[in-house]
């Protein structure tokens, strides 16, 4: 027998859906729910609940951002304008598999989730960069050895670690510390196109009141798809490139470009303290010569070819030279790295990315609404149970009487 929402008493199915959007897959939450809170329901209905809760959020986060699109104006917007806010972009991956193929997992492939990090900072500006240096960690060779191995390695892209612990608390960092502190934090998350993703978070930036902040910046890697949703969406905000993807490539390239070793090592030490400095021409001039002196690669050479691996650095510095004057963002209390938005997908991936996990795409739309929700840290999803049931009394047409 099929139980319906009214067979919980409406705490208990908040509990249930709770469960289903945060729990490692709906198997553990029915076990999480009998142990914690003696509660007998099956993975399939808790399935079956977070699916109806998902597209419900999903069809307000769309109608929010339909508004925005057509009148540049949301219904729902905080109090209070952010001095600094900060967007962060990039794409995360789950498989998916054909919908009523019967029986087993039918066409599965890989699916690229589209994932957005919204902050507000207290980072005040600065007149000069309050940290010139290096971060020791990035100076660190065994350090950087791991931090590449883990941004370009495949097995990284494939097996996911459970997330970090929630933050209680936003304590002020250090002095010494190079990362602004961000003081709220909330998400969206779809498989949307690229366009109709970037139509999401610009929605959800209005509701933040974002684009009235005296300091904006967006950050992202060097994915084109990234840059366009700024171009689009956000063309006066200063657009940042991820220096942590930036490092990757300075260090795999001087490596390729001495054969690795100490001169390789070396060679990165200068260029990636000349890119924290901004001094994105005197990177392009090494580049370039090192480019000449090894010679333009061969057509069809592999992706380990050296005179590759120095054409295709070259070509990603200049493309994002525009992005990368990190003195006047630290200046200004932006962030300089992707670690935020990094650290939000590997939460997700902790509930929709498994070898064994195949989602319908609708399925995954709607646990993503769910667990993004969650995520958020402003009050969202208890609002949404606040009000859930006004809501779905407005949507149910009144009965029409049949004419006598």
């Amino acid at each position: 027998m099929n139980l319906g929402p009214e067979s919980f008493s409406p705490a208990l199915f908040q509990k249930i859906v709770y469960a289903g959007g945060n729990a490692p897959s709906y198997g553990r939450a029915a076990v999480d729910l009998e142990t914690l809170a003696e509660l007998a329901v099956s993975d399939v209905e808790i399935r079956r609940f977070t699916d109806r809760v998902g597209r419900e959020l999903q069809a307000i986060r769309d109608q929010a951002a339909e508004q925005y699109n057509k009148t540049g104006t949301v219904d729902e917007r905080i109090p209070n304008t952010p001095q600094t806010a900060v967007i962060g972009v990039d794409g995360g991956r789950a498989q998916t598999r054909a919908e009523g193929a019967g029986r087993g997992v039918h066409e599965p492939h890989w699916r690229e989730p589209r994932y957005a990090c919204l902050q507000r900072f207290a980072a005040p500006a600065t007149r000069a960069d309050p940290h010139p240096e290096v971060p020791r960690a990035f100076l660190d060779e065994g350090h950087v050895r791991a931090l590449v191995e883990g941004i370009k390695s495949p097995a990284h892209r494939t097996r996911e670690k459970p997330p970090p612990p929630p933050r209680p608390d936003r304590r002020p960092r250090s002095a010494d510390s190079p990362k602004p502190q961000a003081l709220v934090e909330t998400c969206v998350a779809s498989l949307s196109r690229s366009e109709d993703f970037g139509a999401l978070v610009a929605a959800e930036a209005a509701r933040r009141r974002f684009p009235e902040a005296p300091r904006k910046g967006f950050l992202g890697d060097g994915q084109p798809s990234n840059w366009e949703i700024h171009a689009f969406h956000f063309p006066d905000w200063t657009p940042i490139l991820d220096f942590i993807h930036l490092l990757s490539y300075l260090f795999t390239a001087a490596l390729a470009a001495r054969a690795g070793g100490k001169a390789g090592w070396t060679l990165y030490v200068h260029l990636v303290t000349a890119a924290w400095r901004g001094k994105v021409q005197h990177v392009l001039a090494l580049f370039t010569r090192e480019a000449e002196r090894l010679g333009v690669p061969p057509e069809g050479a592999q992706a380990s070819d050296p005179r590759k691996i120095l054409l295709d650095t070259l070509r990603y510095v200049r493309n994002n030279a525009s992005r990368m004057n990190y003195p006047e963002y630290r200046a200004h209390g932006l962030p300089v790295t992707t670690c935020a938005i990094e650290s939000l997908i590997k939460r997700f991936n902790f509930r929709v990315k498994a070898s064994d996990k195949f989602w319908t795409e609708p399925g995954l739309e709607a646990v993503l609404q769910v667990r993004a929700a969650c995520l958020s840290e402003d009050d969202r999803w208890q609002r949404f149970w606040k009000t859930r049931a006004r809501r779905l009394a407005a949507s149910r047409r009144p009965y029409r009487a049949r004419a006598s």
